[in-house]
């Protein structure tokens, strides 16, 4: 009986060193203390080759809130980590998983000169209590996909807030489930805005780019107008499906800055409900195909301090008097337009307008 026990106890400990071993489940990510697990990081991402700076008490036996660019919590876990040094490159390892008090994660992958792989593992975006996630991922331009980072069919991080990512391909509408998304930039995803991003209520803030080799292929989603609190709207499409300045964006009454290029994909008129919107103060439409007079609305909410329509060769008429009711107004940007090039007398009389207003038509 005892020599039945013992055998027992001797695969208990086998099989929990195994799983040890073996790492965390449903990975095949190593299970490794934090401490170990940044170690493992330090190998991945060229650490070796880092900047002495940032590298400082890496490795070491100091504390690991005395190491670059980490943060910890009261129990010594990690919660913050920040890497990007122009010499962090390679492949981030599936042990990531491990720092699961991580919060704020910026990550920046140089990996111009070197051909790796999917070098996002899956496991970075099962991290429960991530709030801030940036992930940037630098490759050559005529780099295959293969050597973006993927987003895996499942994504669980229920507690962003935050998300920023840099030649991340996949399937965007997986959005909708980060309910407490705050601001996203997505840029070269390869993937148009998708519908399922009118789900997200919480979103204050879009920054969405797109290369010039990877068009949209379609207008944007109507679904944008069901988000009642965003405020920024910076959209450069490169090669936009849209015949008109969208009109979906009249629905959105916190907006207070809108940044795009190549809007329009032909002749559009500049809509005069666009200054109506009571929040609106910033407004870049760069390139965009406008045409026609500029709106009379223009300086209406009494809001805008600033506009550029720079690159709309046949956008005409006259600048509207009406941006002297917008007290704080101080920047115009016309050139290359067909705008009549003589400013209101009213214009002239803005404060924080005679300091900048220089760079009308350059």
């Amino acid at each position: 009986m005892k020599k039945i026990m013992m055998m027992a106890l001797a695969v208990a400990v086998l099989s929990v060193s195994y799983s040890c071993k073996k790492g965390v489940e449903g990975s095949d990510a190593e299970k490794l203390d934090d401490r170990a697990t940044l170690e493992r990081l330090f190998q991945s991402l060229n650490g070796a080759n880092w900047d002495e700076d940032d590298k400082a008490n890496w490795c070491t036996d100091a504390p690991l809130s005395e190491w670059d660019g980490v943060k910890t919590n009261a129990e010594g876990r990690v919660t913050e980590l920040r890497l990007v040094s122009s010499a962090v490159k390679g492949q981030l390892p599936a042990e990531i998983i491990n720092l699961s008090e991580l919060e704020v994660l910026d990550l920046s992958l140089s990996n111009r000169d070197s051909v790796v792989k999917n070098p996002v593992p899956a496991e970075l975006f099962r991290l429960p209590k991530l709030k801030n996630l940036a992930v940037r991922v630098f490759v050559k331009n005529d780099a295959a996909a293969d050597q973006y980072g993927t987003l895996p069919e499942t994504i669980n991080l229920p507690a962003l807030e935050h998300l920023t990512t840099n030649r991340i391909i996949g399937n965007y509408s997986q959005l909708a489930q980060m309910k407490n998304l705050k601001s996203i930039t997505i840029k070269y995803s390869c993937a148009d805005i998708p519908d399922e991003i009118g789900q997200l209520s919480n979103l204050e803030d879009i920054f969405w780019e797109n290369a010039e080799e990877q068009l949209n292929t379609r207008p944007l989603t109507q679904e944008i107008g069901k988000l009642s609190k965003l405020r920024f709207f910076r959209y450069y499409p490169e090669g936009s499906k849209d015949e008109a300045v969208p009109e979906v964006l009249k629905n959105l009454k916190a907006l207070e800055n809108i940044q795009t290029k190549k809007l329009c994909s032909k002749d559009a008129e500049l809509p005069s409900w666009l200054f109506e919107l009571p929040e609106l103060a910033y407004v870049s439409i760069e390139e965009s195909n406008l045409s026609g007079d500029l709106p009379a609305t223009i300086g209406s909410n009494g809001k805008l301090r600033s506009l550029d329509l720079s690159n709309n060769p046949k956008l005409t008429g006259t600048i509207p008097a009406s941006i002297a009711n917008c007290d704080k107004f101080y920047s115009l940007e016309l050139d290359k337009t067909g705008v009549s090039q003589t400013l209101p007398a009213s214009l002239k009389g803005l404060k924080e307008f005679s300091k900048f207003g220089d760079k009308i038509f350059k």
